[in-house]
């Protein structure tokens, strides 16, 4: 399995610190952001940096949905993954895009290491 660089965003602290513990474990390097909109800010100029994005679907200002159709115009070849606790056809309906997939809540390592190898 390659290390990815892998840029993380939830705006829940706890979450955001259980994932990225998750992406180490799995020898992933974590860039993890619990403001969508400095995701965002740090992806623009930086956007071949990453190989992979992982964000919550449910933050306020801006939706998982909205932010990986924005890092997509920038990239759009990056694989991004977005993690849910609701409906996961509900935001795969929303999404464009074949290298985007959708995560429920809750996972575990294998289920995100799985979800990590589809992509």
């Amino acid at each position: 399995m390659k290390s990815k660089k892998v840029l993380l965003v939830d705006d829940n602290a706890m979450v955001l610190q259980l994932t990225e513990v998750m992406l180490q474990t799995l020898t992933h390097q974590v860039t993890a952001f619990s403001c969508a909109e400095k995701a965002l800010e740090h992806y623009q100029s930086n956007s071949a940096g990453f190989d992979l994005i992982i964000t919550d679907q449910s933050m306020p200002k801006m939706t998982g949905v909205q932010l990986a159709t924005m890092m997509l115009e920038l990239n759009n070849e990056v694989p991004i993954i977005i993690y849910t606790g609701h409906s996961k056809h509900e935001i795969e309906d929303q999404i464009k895009s074949d290298s985007c997939i959708v995560l429920e809540k809750p996972f575990n390592l294998d289920q995100l290491q799985e979800a990590i190898d589809s992509l």
